[in-house]
């Protein structure tokens, strides 16, 4: 099941390679797409093609941060699909990050000191965060309601967001966004975030087994949730006969493997 997994990861990392790629790589041509939408859909490209790399159990971790990676950004190319002015938001939250570093590297730097390297940063810092800071601020109090720098572009966090999407798109039981999250992506974060052994105090071959497949099949799921919200956020029709020849490409792999007809891929339109 695990080679299944990995070789459908395959299959959707060639797709889009061949659909989203030629696309994206217009960016900044008169006729090219959308920075912000076109930077995300790149990200997600190449997270598939790391996945395609990660074919062994000993990447187990790798592979659950990708798919910790597809489904934020699944989330945020389909709030961008729905509302393209919410831009905006992206970008004010890609400025405010950077006044947050220069605040927190200022700090440091006044509480340690002595470091003549680091006091020569100090005063760039310090002038980047007296030019840019106050308009920063008041763009903050203007999008999210208060001058503290969100975990979001959203203001909201991931789990709301996934609901929003849900909401959006009229999702329901298990092919919820929030369903995914709760259920599948939670479990994910004892490897993504490295805190305590979780799977790891008592391992077998098994444990370890399960853990690829789920992250195998979550990179299927939330790749192919990825590449369609991207076709969306970039205003192009979806690929649906080479999407159509994915498919069937997977069931050939699937009975080549011994595993039997399947029912896993579904073409689910655009």
């Amino acid at each position: 099941m695990c080679k299944w997994l990995h070789a459908n990861a395959e299959l959707q990392c060639d797709f889009a390679e061949a659909t989203l790629l030629p696309i994206v790589r217009k960016l900044g041509s008169p006729d090219g797409p959308p920075a912000t939408e076109a930077g995300l859909t790149l990200r997600v490209i190449a997270w598939l093609q790391t996945v395609k790399v990660l074919d062994h159990p000993r990447h187990l971790q790798a592979m659950a941060v990708a798919a910790r990676a597809l489904l934020e950004l699944a989330v945020d190319i389909e709030l961008l699909a729905n509302d393209p002015a919410s831009e905006a938001k992206v970008r004010l939250w890609e400025e405010s990050a950077k006044l947050k570093h220069a605040e927190c590297s200022a700090r440091h730097v006044r509480r340690d000191g002595g470091d003549q390297r680091l006091d020569e940063l100090l005063g760039i810092w310090d002038g980047a965060i007296a030019e840019r800071g106050p308009n920063i601020r008041r763009q903050r109090e203007a999008a999210w309601g208060r001058d503290r720098h969100p975990d979001r572009w959203t203001g909201r966090g991931l789990l709301d967001d996934c609901r929003e999407v849900d909401r959006i798109l009229g999702l329901t039981d298990d092919e919820r966004f929030e369903e995914v999250y709760e259920m599948n992506v939670r479990p994910l974060h004892w490897q993504v975030h490295g805190s305590g052994l979780t799977i790891y105090r008592h391992p077998s071959p098994l444990a370890v087994l399960n853990v690829v497949a789920m992250s195998l099949a979550l990179v299927n799921k939330l790749g192919e949730c990825a590449v369609r919200a991207a076709f969306r956020a970039l205003r192009l029709s979806f690929a649906q006969s080479a999407f159509e020849e994915m498919a069937g490409r997977s069931n050939e792999i699937h009975t080549a493997l011994g595993l039997g007809g399947s029912e896993e891929p579904q073409d689910g339109g655009a």
